[in-house]
């Protein structure tokens, strides 16, 4: 971390205004943010200082510099980068360019960070069409002291904006994807004792098993008739929930399923999806058990 006291905030905008800062922190590791948002909070924090008006004759008691917290810049394969926040665009773009691929040079005249492009969805231009969130698979941000990931349809990107420059609605996703991810190992538990209980009863089967319950994927097996059932939660939102089902019989015979269940919250939706999906299967799964 390094901390500067009494420095110029014009030293560290692109047009060279801003006044007097009595201190500066400038995190060097995603830790290190985390620390200094749960401390002092982000009323103040800025990345390149490009698109920033600060006035010269204002005193700033307390800034946080991102500049230097997150330089990751990662090749995965496929055409596929991971890059930190504070990585340069023009940076981004050369590495990008090293390996073979485009698609956002027109941003290299943007004097700006990777992180505050994506914040406000930088382009080449309203009548151009493109955005640096045309090749965007997720954000990873940092919430309430907690990094979260977005995945781009989640992100909201449009013209110049996204979730993250809108305040109420990027808290209500954020507090969303928290519930979901602590309560998803109870979504599945509850998903499976539905159909357990259900199956149970209609088959019989007093020795049936169940495994993979923390795991995207709930296998229920029913020795007596060979027959395994896959169950995977594919898509929590907030008017409902995606599952996917496929079962297999001892024939080499197997049904898929994509069930949408529709419901005002995701736990109604799980309900929702089971009972549509027990309906659906009853009478052919009951025939294989005979």
């Amino acid at each position: 971390m390094k901390i500067l006291s009494n420095v110029w905030l014009k030293n560290y905008t692109t047009i060279r205004i801003g006044g007097l800062v009595k201190t500066m922190l400038i995190p060097e590791t995603v830790d290190e943010l985390k620390n200094v948002i749960n401390v002092h909070g982000n009323k103040f924090v800025f990345g390149g200082g490009s698109n920033l008006l600060a006035s010269d004759e204002h005193e700033f008691d307390f800034i946080v510099n991102l500049r230097e917290f997150n330089k990751e810049l990662v090749y995965n394969g496929g055409g596929k980068f991971t890059v930190g926040a504070s990585v340069r665009l023009q940076q981004l773009i050369n590495t990008v360019n090293l390996c073979g691929y485009g698609g956002i040079e027109y941003l290299y005249s943007v004097p700006g960070l990777v992180g505050g492009a994506v914040f406000m969805n930088a382009g080449g231009g309203k009548n151009e069409g493109n955005s640096i969130s045309d090749y965007i698979v997720s954000v990873s941000a940092l919430y309430n002291g907690k990094i979260v990931t977005l995945e781009k349809k989640d992100c909201d990107f449009s013209y110049r904006s996204s979730v993250f420059k809108k305040d109420k609605e990027f808290k209500e996703l954020i507090n969303m994807q928290y519930f979901i991810d602590s309560c998803k190992e109870y979504l599945y538990e509850r998903a499976l004792a539905v159909i357990f209980i259900t199956l149970k009863e209609a088959s019989k089967d007093d020795k049936i098993s169940i495994s993979n319950i923390k795991d995207n994927n709930i296998e229920v097996f029913f020795p007596k008739y060979d027959i395994k059932l896959q169950i995977e939660i594919n898509h929590l939102h907030r008017s409902g929930a995606t599952l996917f089902f496929k079962i297999m019989y001892p024939d080499n015979y197997y049904q898929t399923y994509h069930i949408d269940g529709d419901a005002n919250t995701y736990e109604n939706g799980i309900a929702d999806a089971i009972n549509k999906f027990v309906c659906i299967i009853n009478k052919d799964f009951m025939e294989h058990c005979k």
